[in-house]
């Protein structure tokens, strides 16, 4: 489309640049830009198409039949939709049942601004007991919508290992490192609840959320400083320091000391 053309269609339909932009959802400079043939339309089908659209809707000098049927406010009118993206449209609705928090990202032109020009407001509520989540969306015309769904469960629920898996690491958790578990729940074929295999962050949370206890560093006989000290009477210092000395025999492990 050339920039004469467009400026010609524009003033056509006794728009300014402005509110042709807040029908294509971009900037009024970049409508400027356009028609002085300083920049290139990226998406040159749509913007005839939307022109299009524009050109058999009705009149838009009417303000009382803009306004007729609408509460009143001093908003723009609605001078298009989402022109040619329905099935976007749709994947938005079901993304918007089926998520807690929707960000919108894309690049320019993508239709972020002409979104936020179409809707006023989301409301969105929920039962203090229960899942059930009501999202009410108000939009710039007038019209509103209702959509009732249900919350999304916990990412823990949504992600719980797999209770094979879990039933693995209880038995075994007490005699084996992190370690020697991953190495075996991994060669067994478990998975976690991602789908992935175990590593030691997973044994760990498995351990934290079963109440799972590590194998004792302790050989049989063996005490901790501190068991050593208050069997003795004495503050753990005096016991390292007989360590130091040479006076007791003791062990260091990546865990404790072990006398």
């Amino acid at each position: 489309m050339r920039p004469a053309e467009l400026r010609q269609r524009r003033e056509a339909l006794h728009l300014t640049q402005a509110e042709l932009g807040r029908a294509l959802g971009v900037a009024r400079n970049t409508v400027a830009r356009w028609e002085r043939g300083e920049l290139a339309m990226r998406q040159e089908h749509l913007v005839a198409l939307a022109l299009r659209k524009l050109e058999v809707a009705e009149p838009f000098g009417d303000a009382d039949s803009r306004s007729q049927g609408s509460p009143p406010h001093n908003l723009p009118p609605d001078f298009t939709s989402f022109v040619g993206r329905e099935h976007e449209l749709t994947d938005l609705r079901t993304l918007l049942e089926n998520t807690s928090l929707l960000t919108l990202t894309g690049v320019g032109g993508a239709g972020k601004r002409l979104l936020r020009t179409l809707v006023a407001d989301v409301t969105l509520t929920s039962q203090v007991a229960g899942d059930e989540i009501s999202i009410g969306i108000r939009w710039r015309s007038g019209a509103s919508e209702h959509i009732l769904t249900r919350r999304p469960p916990p990412q823990c629920e949504a992600v719980r290992t797999p209770s094979t898996a879990t039933q693995f690491i209880v038995e075994r958790g007490p005699m084996l490192s992190n370690q020697e578990l991953v190495t075996e729940s991994n060669r067994a074929g478990f998975k976690t609840g991602m789908g992935r295999l175990f590593d030691i962050n997973a044994v760990q949370w498995v351990r934290y959320a079963y109440h799972v206890p590590s194998p004792s560093v302790f050989h049989p006989g063996e005490l901790s400083v501190a068991e050593v000290a208050a069997r003795l009477g004495i503050s753990t210092g005096a016991i390292y320091d007989w360590i130091a000395c040479g006076y007791l025999t003791a062990r260091r492990t990546r865990a404790a000391v072990c006398a």
